[in-house]
């Protein structure tokens, strides 16, 4: 089966700036040269998102982020305005690309319920 076909929810397209910390235990042992670190938000699900990042980060760790300017859309799909929006979640996929950036994959392990009302506005009407 293809692995884009099954997945447990369908991901959106997206290019937004953020940064994120480690809000984990494990932070000792990821060698971190500044936080909050710089990451670009490739796509967004009901239940995660994905990034890119510098920084190497393993499955399991717990991460704040906060993403800036994501948009908030209309009933009709219209693009209204923005909001930055702040959340946690846990790593559960990294890779490493022929850039070498990592691109990561974040299951939500918290985010309030009006900033995942947005993420959902944007992919039901970006679809």
């Amino acid at each position: 089966m293809d692995p884009i076909s099954s997945r447990r929810a369908v991901r959106k397209d997206i290019n937004l700036k953020g940064t994120f910390k480690i809000k984990d235990d494990l932070k000792h042992k990821i060698h971190l040269y500044k936080e909050p670190a710089d990451l670009t938000l490739i796509d967004v699900s009901p239940l995660g998102c994905g990034f890119m990042a510098s920084y190497y980060l393993p499955k399991g760790l717990i991460l704040l982020l906060r993403i800036k300017a994501f948009p908030i859309v209309s009933d009709k799909g219209a693009k209204e305005a923005t909001k930055d929006i702040e959340f946690t979640g846990r790593v559960m996929v990294c890779k490493t690309m022929p850039s070498r950036d990592n691109k990561i994959g974040l299951e939500f392990a918290e985010i309030k319920k009006e900033d995942l009302n947005l993420v959902r506005s944007y992919i039901e009407g970006v679809a």
